[in-house]
Parts: structure tokens; sequence; C-alpha cells
């Protein structure tokens, strides 16, 4: 009986050895193919650079790339090659037989033949051939694909010098020459800019004008004819202020009017 047990305890023990061990080689194969793959990727590259790219410019590119594309077909960059032109598709990846462009340089059909000057050597024929079979390797990316978006906006570092992130400072205010145009010194800052670009300021409004501005500005309504009459009368320098100060009053009122009809229609 304990040779028995022994026996059924190590089955178990077996069979977690076996399984651990084919996990590992699973592994392992995984990795080797994965390191073939990269290589065969490097190899497949490496054979379209020096063999295949000097073929495609020396005897395809005249006729079959940028603006000259006859046929249709473009050949300077891999999607326009398995794209094909006006015949189809040009290339049946891993089939030489089946691919029109193969079929084209091998000048059997006398509707077909590539290229039109002279027809390529068995080697040169084969090296094509040997493209197509291996999986059409071609790094060359579209030349008129849009590039990537960049980075949008300003940089932290332009960020830092805008204008509201710059800390408060006492700033000179500059010299004008129209200095009887200054009424602030914020009038002096607008008027210096107007100036460096030879602009000049706009003449002043008139009274009527200027009163419907700021009246349209505060409360949204024009003002009335009593309203400009007695302004455009008001000949004391404070006139202004004092329309400034009454409308703003208004608008407080039209504000606090407007927030009481909100929370009546809300309990309602």
């Amino acid at each position: 009986m304990k040779v028995i047990c022994n026996q059924s305890q190590a089955v178990p023990s077996n069979l977690l050895v076996q399984a651990l061990v084919t996990l590992a080689c699973i592994f392992m194969t995984n990795q080797v193919n994965h390191a073939q793959d990269s290589a065969t990727s490097a190899v497949a590259i490496e054979f379209f650079e020096k063999s295949v790219r000097p073929l495609l410019v020396s005897r395809c590119y005249e006729c079959h790339s940028g603006k000259e594309r006859n046929g249709g077909l473009q050949l300077d960059f891999r999607d326009a090659v398995l794209k094909g032109g006006d015949s189809g598709p040009a290339i049946q990846i891993g089939d030489p037989d089946k691919s029109l462009l193969i079929q084209a340089i091998h000048y059997k059909n006398p509707d077909l033949q590539m290229p039109p000057k002279g027809a390529l050597s068995p080697s040169e024929i084969s090296i094509f051939e040997k493209w197509v079979a291996i999986g059409l390797p071609d790094p060359r990316a579209n030349p008129n694909a849009p590039a990537a978006p960049g980075p949008t906006g300003m940089t932290i570092e332009a960020g830092r010098k805008f204008w509201s992130m710059r800390p408060i400072a006492e700033v000179p205010i500059p010299m004008v020459e129209k200095t009887d145009w200054v009424a602030s010194p914020i009038d002096a800052f607008v008027l210096a800019k107007l100036e460096a670009n030879k602009l000049q300021p706009a003449s002043k409004s008139d009274r009527i004008s200027l009163l419907r501005r700021i009246t349209l500005d505060l409360i949204g309504l024009p003002p009335t004819p009593e309203e400009l009459e007695n302004f455009v009368s008001d000949e004391s320098p404070n006139s202004y202020d004092r329309v400034i100060e009454r409308l703003l009053g208004v608008s407080a009122v039209w504000r606090a009017l407007g927030k009481t009809l909100v929370r009546r229609s809300q309990i309602r």
C-alpha cells in the first residue's frame, strides 16, 4: 500500500513538472521566433535598400514617381505599390507569378511591358521576384501624407512670460506726442501703441453718441430724449461721471430684479 501511495502521489508531481517544462519551451520558442522575426525584418529591409531601391530609382522612377504616374502607377512608396494603377493592384504579396508588376517586367505580354525603354536583366528580374516573395519589405512612407500634429498652444516658457502670468510691477507711463488726448494713464499706453504703429486715435465722440454708447453698454437700453437733452446741456466737468454712477445704479436694480424673477419662477 505504501508503494501504491507513493506512485499515486508521484503522478501529479510528474504532470506538474511536464507542464512547467512545456510552458518554458513555449516561452523560449516564442523568444527565439521573435528574435528571428526581428533579424529577418532587418535583413529584408537591408535587401530592399541595397538591391530593390537602386533598381526602382534607376529603372522605374522616371515614369512612376512623384507627379509622373504613367498608367496611374506610382512606385515611390509602399502603399502606392500595393494600390497599383489603372490595371489594378500591381503586387500580390508572396506570389510573384500573379503580380502584374512581375508579369510586366518579364516582357511576355506585348500590352504590358515595363520599363518601356528596354527589358530588365534576369538578375534584376529575380530581385523584384524575391522582393514580392518575401512580403514586399519597404520602409518608404507616403511623402504626401500629412505630418503628425505637433504640440499646440504656447510653451511653458512662453506661458511664464504671458502678461497675466507675470508678477505685478510698477510700469512707467510711456511718453506720447499727443499729450492733450490723454485723460488717464491707461490712455497713454493705448496712444503709445497707436503712435508706434503710425496710427491716429479716433476723433472725440459727440455727447449724443457718447451717451448712447455708455447707456446701451451698461443697461442694454438707449437713453430717453430727456436724458439726452440733460446730458448735452450739462457742461460741468463731472457730468460724465454722474451719468456713469446713475447707470450703474440702474444696472444694479435690473440685476436685482432679474434675480428676483428667477427665484420666483423656480418657486412656482
